[in-house]
């Protein structure tokens, strides 16, 4: 990593963020900052690669020696909440010390027992991720990012693994990984920015590049004036700069850092450098309180596994309620939409039916339209053959015999209208036919006196011409459409003259 930072000087700022990132694909590991874009989820090609972090239901093993765990178990512990918390008070007492092994042994310990006994994920990712702090003070960096790996299983996205995969892969020069690391620790939890940019400069001084480790410290600072880890990295870069000239501007930064927090005074003035790796570390359980304090401890100091252990049952049931009513509702609504697909089949089978028979009726009726009707013809329905309604005779779809069409009755309607009144009267005319025409006479008698005929002539003259029997040849019948004012009786009765002829009288004015 240090031969990648030293041919790579080139670093451009993030726009989007504000932070530092390596410029032209160079390769460079330690100018990230916090403006870049963190990987959230592995990719389906990282999957594929065994890169991914697949969260896990149940806490896997941790697949190291067993001879710790059994020596523990050995000494009258047991799988209870009271051994994995005295484990845990050995692992911190130890990792105080900084007795490593020790440490590590009782971590393990404490993780298998808590997965077996109840298996709370934050407090496994805050065992493994300590044995990964212990791996990485070791310098087993291999190690380290194997249960690196394992934390984000357990908890997928996890902010401080992310981080120490980035440092860690800082350590083994892997520039691209250390990255893309820092990038989704960024993403994942905001506040770790300024961190993130402090321990980014902290290699930049690491590899002997006091000026743009100057150059993130500034601009962090700009950010967060009093973030001390910064002040402490930039006090460090202006105090071992090549040049020499910027004692005063290290005095400066090491005053403010110590008018934040005296009790740092035993950290100013060490050089960093990647042979003493311990120290991006301890700055990092010194100055994050993510990684210091977030640190294991027993089951009941974690706010919420307490209501999580006490009311455990009732969340089962809960799940099992949950998944029974999501079951009956899928059921329903695949069994409703099946209703639905069967129910529009039906009718559209019913549609196609109906069309069916009313394209039948309507041809039908066409063509008892187009064929001549005899006398004896008869129009039955229903028309649907598979009705049940009771057979009936429908007369409005039967034609008259002999009914003639509209032109050949057009040109003759005066006459044909007087050969009709001819036909639908009495033959003759009876006494009191007569006897009411000869009431009229009074009527007549100004019109005698105008055109001086007389009123004898007029009369015999009408008593001929309603004796005077007409031929169906001579006088064609006339729709009763075209005339509308004839007066039709039953068979054998005797007509109203006067009614007739004045009727008569009015259609020939028509």
């Amino acid at each position: 990593m240090a031969a990648a930072v030293a041919n790579s000087p080139n670093i451009s700022r993030s726009p989007d963020l504000g932070g530092d990132r390596c410029g032209g694909g160079s390769g460079v590991g330690c100018g990230i900052g916090s403006g870049h874009l963190g990987r959230m989820a592995p990719s389906p090609d990282a999957e594929s690669n065994g890169e991914g972090w697949p969260p896990l239901r149940c806490t896997p093993s941790l697949r190291a020696p067993q001879g710790p765990l059994v020596e523990f178990l050995t000494s009258g512990y047991g799988y209870d909440s009271r051994s994995v918390a005295a484990a845990l008070a050995l692992g911190n007492e130890h990792f105080e010390k900084r007795e490593l092994t020790r440490a590590i042994n009782y971590y393990g310990a404490a993780y298998e027992i808590g997965r077996l006994h109840f298996d709370y994920k934050p407090l496994m990712h805050d065992l493994v991720l300590r044995r990964v702090i212990c791996f990485s003070l070791a310098g087993d960096f291999q190690q380290a990012m194997k249960e690196s790996e394992l934390a984000l299983q357990v908890m997928p996205n996890s902010a401080p693994a992310l981080l120490y995969q980035g440092l860690l892969h800082s350590k083994m020069g892997q520039a691209d990984e250390a990255n893309a690391k820092f990038q989704g620790a960024v993403a994942v939890a905001r506040g770790l920015r300024d961190t993130v940019d402090a321990l980014v400069a902290l290699l930049m001084l690491a590899q002997g590049h006091n000026d743009r480790c100057i150059q993130i410290c500034t601009h962090t600072l700009q950010r967060c004036p009093q973030h001390t880890l910064t002040l402490l990295v930039r006090g460090d870069a202006y105090k071992f700069h090549a040049s020499g000239y910027f004692a005063r501007q290290a005095a400066d930064d090491y005053t403010a850092l110590l008018q934040v927090d005296s009790s740092l005074e035993d950290l100013l003035g060490e050089r960093p450098s990647m042979a003493l790796h311990t120290r991006f570390d301890e700055l990092l359980l010194r100055f994050e309180p993510r990684v210091s304090k977030d640190g294991p401890r027993p089951y009941e100091e974690y706010p919420l596994c307490l209501m999580s252990r006490k009311h455990r049952p009732f969340l089962v049931a809960s799940y099992v309620l949950v998944a029974v009513a999501k079951l009956k509702a899928s059921v329903r609504s695949t069994q409703l939409v099946q209703d639905v697909s069967k129910r529009n089949a039906e009718l559209l089978q019913a549609r196609a039916s109906a069309e069916r028979k009313v394209r039948q009726l309507v041809e039908a009726q066409q063509k008892l339209a187009t064929s001549d009707v005899s006398p004896q013809s008869e129009v039955w329905g229903p028309a649907d053959p598979a009705s049940r309604v009771r057979r009936y005779r429908r007369y409005w779809m039967e034609k008259p015999l002999g009914f003639p069409r509209r032109s050949e009755s057009s040109d003759s309607l005066p006459a044909a209208g007087a050969g009709a009144q001819g036909r639908s009267l009495s033959p003759g005319i009876d006494e009191r036919g007569l006897s009411s025409m000869t009431s009229e006479a009074q009527g007549w008698r100004h019109a005698e006196a105008s055109s001086g005929e007389p009123l004898a002539s007029r009369l015999a003259h009408l008593q001929q011409a309603w004796s005077r029997p007409t031929s169906a040849a001579q006088s064609p019948r006339v729709p009763a459409e075209e005339a509308p004012a004839l007066l039709y009786t039953s068979a054998g009765s005797n007509c109203d003259p006067q009614g007739a002829y004045a009727q008569f009288g009015g259609a020939a004015g028509q």
